[in-house]
């Protein structure tokens, strides 16, 4: 890790940590040096203080050892305690037995020394020192002495505390001024890989560096000038072969490219033909496949060549069983050289023929065969459709077309037959039904005094009960004529049919109820039967006044609108007593009526004739109402041609 670092350190601070380093290793050594010979010094000095002290204490207790008097000795010995350094001080006799002693502080461990009689050794923290007592050259005794080793320890800690100051102080002088002096080695070093790095980005071998100094350095930016000039001269000539070979090249390229363009053009022309052959062939079969009836290419030599699924799934056959063989042998009914087409120069041009299926049955179809060419190949490109079904439904459809016009032959008589019967049924029922009527009247008023109540009221049914009966006679009669006695459609102005109504057939209504019919836009014209269509204004005009509450004044609002098809809408709307929900749907049937003669006049018949005469055009009719707010009856009728032409 730490050369990795170094390796990507610039020659400056390498420089600036080299010399730091060095100056560093030599403070710490010469540090450690001093610290080792002052702790020396210090230790010999501590063992001269101490050999003296107890050589002092030798002679002054001699005369106590002498005499066997211990409290002289401690006494001698108390005079230790002014060294605070003295742990321990102790007298010995002649036996090596402890004669007095001292001890600095009486709460310590009293443990004597384990040798005393060597002269001195230092020991778990402590010096020990010996001295014989020696009294007419015998010894008489030893003395003692043990201090601690408190003054040489912080000695230490204080010298290491200058050895660091003086190695930080050191140290900072030694950064500052190599800093300085480092620039001398530096600066061209780091000058010619300037140099380098803008020779290197800007290929500029004419720049040189400038000679400083005539040392290593100096020599160094000689020898990169001297291949600076080696560089510039073979970029040189590298420049003018260069030049040269990109003038080769480009007339070489020249040839190459002429050549390459013109097998270019004809290879882009190749996959240009073969892909419009691929294209061609593409959509033939895809329009083949796609088409829903039979799709078969047969070549000139009569074999087919391809085949859609609509003609194997009409003929039985496989792609397998068809692809490659020969046509006549397999689906045409013709024989061998007897082809309609290639052999006899037929055209077929969708006209019915057969064709074979696998099990040799001939089914209908309509073909049509059309030359063509597929690639370099002359083919035939022949489509039929099955119509088989076609044929049993066109055998089906000649049979009910002769039930049919027997039975519309039929219906027609019967038709006729109906229509004199009704015609002739009304106007007989009708000549003893004015009788009825007519004699009813004379008598009822030649009996008028001489009738009881229950006689008169009778009499008065009876010529009642003649009268409606005249009036639905009256109703069949206008019922038949809608599809009997009709005219040819002719344009119908809607405006002037209700006016005509207003003023003549609806005249004496509109007095008497005092009722109100508006147009608010004019009504277009219409083409259609005009008498018709009047019968058919009239009727809702006239339900719409009739079927109101008592003390009411009737208003009709007609209106129209463009329907779809070319068709008007008419809406006819009244302010009457309008119609249940459930009546709406059977209001046009024949002789239905939801209400009763005492509260409403009718015979049932007037909306069953509307609705004949819309149908007969073509229209529809229906109704909107809500009850007690009125209703709005509707129809559909053609519009006049005129009108269309005019709005389109």
């Amino acid at each position: 890790m730490s050369m990795n670092i170094t390796r990507n350190m610039t020659i400056k601070y390498k420089l600036l940590m080299i010399v730091m380093l060095a100056c560093l290793t030599g403070l710490i050594l010469s540090g450690s040096a001093f610290i080792g010979w002052n702790q020396n010094m210090l230790r010999s000095r501590m063992v001269n203080n101490l050999s003296t002290r107890a050589q002092m204490v030798a002679e002054n207790c001699k005369a106590s050892l002498a005499f066997q008097d211990n409290k002289d000795a401690e006494k001698i010995l108390e005079a230790l305690h002014v060294d605070n350094s003295i742990v321990f001080g102790g007298i010995y006799d002649d036996k090596d037995s402890l004669f007095a002693a001292y001890y600095r502080n009486d709460n310590i461990a009293k443990k004597l020394p384990s040798n005393f009689k060597e002269q001195f050794y230092f020991t778990d923290n402590l010096l020990t020192v010996s001295c014989a007592v020696v009294l007419d050259n015998q010894r008489i005794g030893t003395i003692c002495l043990q201090c601690d080793l408190k003054s040489i320890t912080e000695s230490l800690y204080h010298s290491i505390k200058i050895i660091c100051v003086v190695i930080a102080l050191s140290l900072i002088a030694v950064f500052l001024i190599s800093t300085r002096l480092q620039n001398v080695v530096s600066k061209p070093l780091l000058a010619i890989a300037m140099l380098a790095k803008v020779v290197s980005e800007k290929k500029d071998y004419s720049t040189r560096a400038v000679k400083q100094s005539n040392d290593e350095v100096g020599s160094l930016i000689e020898a990169f000038n001297e291949m600076l000039e080696q560089i510039q001269q073979r970029d040189s000539e590298l420049i003018e072969a260069k030049t040269s070979l990109e003038i080769k090249v480009h007339e070489r390229t020249a040839e190459i490219s002429s050549t390459n363009e013109k097998l270019k053009k004809e290879i882009t022309e190749r996959e240009k033909a073969e892909e419009e052959i691929r294209k061609s062939q593409g959509i033939l079969q895809s329009m083949i496949d796609a088409m829903p009836f039979g799709v078969m290419v047969v070549g000139k030599d009569k074999k087919i060549l391809r085949v859609n699924d609509a003609v194997k799934k009409m003929t039985n056959f496989t792609e397998e069983e068809l692809v490659g063989n020969m046509c006549h042998c397999t689906l045409c009914p013709a024989d061998k050289d007897k082809c309609p087409i290639i052999d006899m120069g037929l055209s077929i041009d969708c006209s019915e023929r057969r064709v074979l299926k696998k099990d040799r049955t001939a089914i209908p179809i309509i073909k049509n065969v059309i030359p063509m060419k597929l690639g370099d190949q002359e083919v035939l490109l022949e489509a039929f459709i099955d119509i088989t079904e076609r044929k049993k439904a066109e055998e089906g459809m000649k049979h009910l077309n002769n039930e049919l016009e027997s039975s519309m032959a039929k219906l027609e008589e019967a038709n006729q037959e109906l229509k004199n019967f009704v015609y002739i049924a009304s106007h007989d029922l009708r000549e003893p039904l004015r009788k009825i009527t007519a004699f009813g009247s004379i008598l009822e008023k030649s009996l008028n005094d001489k009738l009881s109540g229950d006689d008169a009221e009778n009499l008065r049914f009876m010529i009642d009960g003649a009268m409606r009966m005249n009036k639905m006679i009256e109703g069949l009669l206008v019922y038949s004529r809608v599809s009997s006695k009709t005219q040819p459609p002719q344009i119908v102005d809607l405006n002037e049919i209700i006016t005509q109504l207003q003023q003549l057939e609806l005249s004496v209504v509109l007095q008497e109820k005092q009722a109100i019919v508006e147009i608010p836009q004019s009504l277009p014209s219409i083409e259609a039967d005009p008498v018709q269509i009047r019968q058919l204004l009239q009727n809702l005009i006239a339900n719409g006044i009739k079927y109101q509450p008592k003390d009411k004044t009737p208003k009709i609002t007609i209106t129209s609108k463009p329907s779809a098809d070319g068709m008007i809408r008419v809406e006819v709307t009244d302010n009457g007593i309008g119609i249940k929900p459930e009546y709406i749907s059977s209001i046009f049937v024949m002789f239905k009526r939801l209400h009763t003669r005492n509260e409403f006049e009718g015979t049932g018949i007037g909306l069953s004739v509307c609705k004949k005469i819309v149908q007969r055009h073509n229209g529809l009719i229906g109704v909107e109402s809500e009850q007690g707010k009125g209703s709005t009856f509707w129809f559909t009728v053609p519009c006049a041609k005129v009108l269309s032409e005019v709005k389109v």
